[in-house]
């Protein structure tokens, strides 16, 4: 909550304030650093707004506008589920005033000024909280909260964060103006805002994971806003986009296949797409867009579980875990080491012939020579070698 709601505040400062374009920071904790910060480039606060918004429950300036997220005016007290104090710096029109926020004997919250100083920093808020501890946890949060973010740009201290999250983003093959779909089996969520709400299982018409995306206002959800209010409204604008959705899903298929570059790219992609639930929901032929048939048939080697089966085709294998090698003579050694460390992997040798037959990139070749050579070793005082 504390991730989404500050994070909610900077998207809704930077918005009124035409600012996004710029990136606000968020300082994960660190062994090192063990705090949590967001500092945006905003509007800022003067000193009044500080003392009302900080200090009391339900004030919002942001009611009567769908242009932003926030509504309820509790975002600002979010450090309050995990810490009794924290601390604000507001950057307002060259002067920076910082606050400590703090529970009294009664624990109301409390706003009192610290320091006041002219600076020549941009106008903004930075809220930070100390958080020793709990390393792990908020940056697993951090992942789960800016997955699905748009709008504003969020600069993340953490790259294994970030890395997630790009992961994450890239595992929806499908992606339409308000959709997102991926081939594996799974559960739709709901983004409004820039915050994901579960679709609960009797209203999920899909098997598959993915995303429906609404406009700031279609859904209604609770006051934690941690899920979707189940009332007559939310249910039917989830009914109606599922239904938008499907009805646009075969023609969208085919154009964003027909988008790819090449080939080769092409039937990837129409491949993806055709997997698990997400085929059986897009409901277009896509065996147009399938390679050709090599003349003759080709090697490949897959890895099961326990064991490198060798075998021939002459259809070119497509999906994840498969890599292309250029043929050459005398690897079958190196291939099957490389394999012997992987896990459900396929590796397809084709001869230049192949290779313009069937129309695989170039980019997507690999050289058996960068795999390593089998090492021999010497047992005994014989003198003989093994491998």
């Amino acid at each position: 909550a504390i991730i989404r709601e500050l994070s909610c505040n900077a998207h809704d400062s930077h918005v009124m304030a035409g600012n996004t374009d710029v990136p606000f920071q968020v300082h994960l904790p660190t062994q090192l650093e063990p705090f949590f910060s967001i500092r945006d480039f905003g509007t800022g606060l003067s000193d009044d707004e500080i003392r009302t918004i900080f200090a009391g429950i339900g004030i919002s300036t942001k009611r009567d506008s769908n242009e932003v997220i926030g509504c309820f005016g509790i975002g600002s007290l979010s450090p309050y589920s995990m810490t009794d104090s924290f601390t604000v710096k507001s950057y307002k029109d060259g002067v920076c005033r910082t606050y400590s926020c703090y529970r009294d004997d009664e624990r109301k919250p409390v706003v009192a000024l610290l320091t006041e100083l002219e600076t020549d920093e941009a106008n903004g808020l930075e809220v930070s909280l100390t958080v020793e501890g709990r390393v792990y946890e908020f940056s697993e949060e951090a992942e789960h909260v800016f997955r699905f973010w748009e709008g504003t740009i969020p600069e993340i201290n953490n790259q294994n964060v970030v890395s997630v999250i790009e992961e994450t983003r890239d595992n929806y093959v499908f992606k339409g103006d308000d959709f997102g779909l991926t081939p594996k089996w799974g559960s739709m969520v709901a983004i409004m805002g820039n915050i994901a709400y579960a679709i609960p299982d009797e209203l999920d018409e899909f098997d598959t994971t993915g995303y429906l995306k609404f406009k700031l206002g279609e859904l209604t959800f609770d006051t934690a806003r941690e899920n979707l209010a189940m009332d007559d409204k939310t249910k039917q604008a989830i009914k109606d986009k599922f239904q938008s959705v499907k009805d646009k899903l075969a023609s969208e298929a085919s154009q964003q296949i027909d988008q790819e570059p090449t080939a080769f790219k092409r039937a990837v992609l129409a491949n993806s797409l055709n997997q698990g639930s997400l085929g059986k929901h897009i409901k277009a032929d896509l065996t147009k867009y399938e390679l050709p048939l090599a003349s003759k048939e080709f090697t490949y080697f897959q890895r099961s579980y326990r064991s490198t089966d060798k075998g021939s085709s002459q259809r070119v294998p497509l999906g994840d875990n498969i890599e292309y090698y250029r043929h050459k003579d005398r690897m079958q050694t190196r291939i099957r080491s490389h394999l012997a460390d992987q896990n459900r992997m396929t590796v397809v040798v084709l001869s230049d012939e192949q290779i313009k037959e069937c129309l695989i990139d170039d980019d997507v070749l690999l050289d058996l020579d960068d795999l390593p050579k089998v090492v021999r070793s010497s047992y005994g005082t014989s003198g003989s070698t093994v491998k």
